[in-house]
């Protein structure tokens, strides 16, 4: 959460859905917290009828960290379509692209204007020749080859997400078959409803492995299978720890950041390339048990 000053207020995550626990962001609201800013992991949205519920009792508001959620849903209802402030990215990894960018949507018109002036040198035209500037902004425009690209993935978005779901399914079912979640893996939820499968992230059972994470993903790479952590805690960054945070005060956070690797999950992908994927990970979890 943000408060007035430069230090933020964070609350530890839910180990089940590894977004924000709510209960836990409630208890860290003080008269000093001017807004609240939740991140969708993976693209999984937080509930986001308490979370609202959250801040109109304490008359907060909310800025969503959507960079991973464009196409997902809540209840029916595409995420940004509703809510105060949320962001989107279109960074080249995200499930639809414009290379590089991204968006904040705003649903108060007044807001919108302002952000709009803000984002390119704080300029108002009006009319064929009129420029005014009344405000010191600053130049975060899309370039309008990036906003082709994004605008031309668009349409497409809806199969991206489906053949997302698909293979996260395929992932699920192959897991089941195998043997590292019986040694102590520990899967994403299955949402299937909401999420737009951003991404595809295992917790590694380290306390029952005679190797390291970094170790792991190494013999993975080794088989021609490529890896990432998203995220590790964000607290122990020494320019946290600088600010007085420390081990221990997130505990569900620090483990998973500790424990994620996250596995390919991408449109081109085939259920045979995710059966290979999961295979990697059964066989090198068995050769390293303890």
């Amino acid at each position: 959460i943000i408060e007035t000053g430069a230090t933020p207020v964070f609350a530890d995550i839910d180990p089940v859905t590894r977004n924000i626990d709510l209960d836990l962001l409630e208890k860290a609201i003080t008269p000093r917290t001017k807004a609240i800013l939740p991140v969708y992991l993976s693209g999984l949205p937080v509930d986001m009828d308490r979370l609202y519920g959250i801040a109109r009792d304490h008359k907060l508001r909310v800025i969503e960290d959507a960079a991973q959620a464009f196409g997902s849903t809540w209840r029916g209802k595409k995420i940004g379509s509703f809510g105060d402030m949320v962001s989107f990215s279109f960074h080249a990894n995200k499930n639809v692209t414009s290379i590089e960018g991204g968006a904040l949507v705003l649903n108060n018109e007044e807001e919108a204007v302002l952000a709009q002036k803000y984002r390119l040198q704080g300029i108002t035209r009006t009319g064929f020749d009129g420029m005014d500037c009344d405000l010191l902004g600053g130049k975060y425009n899309l370039t309008d080859v990036a906003a082709r690209v994004g605008l031309g993935q668009l349409k497409h978005v809806g199969r991206f997400t489906e053949k997302r779901r698909e293979l996260a399914r395929a992932y699920f079912e192959s897991f089941a078959n195998g043997s590292a979640v019986r040694s102590g893996v520990q899967l994403p939820v299955q949402n299937f409803t909401d999420s737009n499968w951003h991404m595809f992230q295992i917790a590694l059972p380290l306390e029952r492995l005679s190797l390291t994470r970094s170790e792991f993903m190494g013999q993975m790479k080794e088989r021609g299978i490529g890896t990432g952590v998203h995220y590790p805690a964000l607290h122990l960054f020494t320019l946290y720890r600088a600010r007085g945070f420390h081990e221990g005060m997130f505990p569900h956070a620090e483990k998973y950041g500790a424990s994620t690797v996250t596995l390919p999950l991408f449109t081109q992908m085939t259920h045979d390339d995710v059966t290979r994927v999961v295979q990697a990970v059964d066989e090198i979890c068995a050769a390293h048990a303890i």
